[in-house]
């Protein structure tokens, strides 16, 4: 389990790193947590109202920072050291949903609602390296990833359907995919 306030700061940490790596080191104040980590966008949700830029853990704090959330709707988590990938490859279909089902179903229904075209996991666990997870199908736009070491696998989510994941660490992942990249992806589309 996360330990309190370390997911906090840890989504600080992020969103400052994410702010450097999308203004070549310029500025660290793109991107910063959205209101209550999504939960506002959660809550008006319900009520059948949107809240734009608050789907996911982060959000654009200047405009020159939206089509990275344009293209991705980010969830960031730390902690659960217990949990691992592998849970998802070996579990038995009757055993009970593990943290990364969690994390993905959660971020994949914010995408749905944000209307972005992809979804991320950052998700550090205590001692590791922070790591990103999203769907294989991003390789399709930025085929440079496959150069990183990297996991790939075709995994059953609890809601029975089946999706394949790519995962590396945010380092190689940022090292590898530019601004110009991800703006690249948002004129595909």
């Amino acid at each position: 389990m996360p330990v309190k306030g370390k997911g906090s700061e840890f989504e600080r940490q992020i969103c400052k790193r994410l702010s450097k790596w999308w203004t070549d080191e310029e500025r660290d104040d793109v991107f910063w947590r959205s209101q209550t980590s999504g939960a506002r966008a959660t809550t008006r949700g319900k009520s059948g109202l949107k809240t734009f830029g608050q789907y996911g853990d982060i959000q654009a704090c200047d405009p020159c920072g939206q089509t990275l959330l344009d293209v991705f709707t980010i969830e960031v988590k730390r902690g659960y050291s217990s949990a691992c990938i592998c849970d998802m490859l070996d579990k038995p279909d009757s055993a009970a949903q593990k943290e990364l089902d969690k994390f993905i179903e959660q971020v994949q229904e914010d995408t749905r609602k944000a209307g972005s075209l992809y979804w991320m996991v950052i998700w550090q666990r205590n001692r590791r390296q922070p790591v990103v997870v999203t769907s294989f199908r991003i390789c399709r736009n930025l085929p440079q990833l496959k150069k990183v070491p990297h996991l790939r696998g075709k995994l059953r989510m609890n809601s029975g359907k089946c999706q394949t994941l790519f995962s590396c660490t945010l380092e190689d992942f940022l090292s590898l995919v530019t601004r110009n990249d991800v703006e690249c992806m948002t004129i595909r589309s």
